[in-house]
């Protein structure tokens, strides 16, 4: 479930994606992808649809 938290300032979208499981461990595989420099100005649907 993705979560929008309105920061007042310019700041970063950062998603976190589970791609895999460890065959091993079975433990999840997670990779991180950061967007900088979203502007203040940008509204919350649209910051809520580039990461979903």
């Amino acid at each position: 479930m993705a979560i929008v938290v309105t920061v007042p300032r310019d700041s970063a979208l950062q998603l976190r994606l589970v791609v895999g499981t460890n065959p091993d461990t079975g433990a999840p595989i997670v990779q991180g992808k950061t967007f900088n420099k979203i502007k203040s100005s940008a509204i919350d649907q649209n910051v809520y649809d580039v990461g979903y």
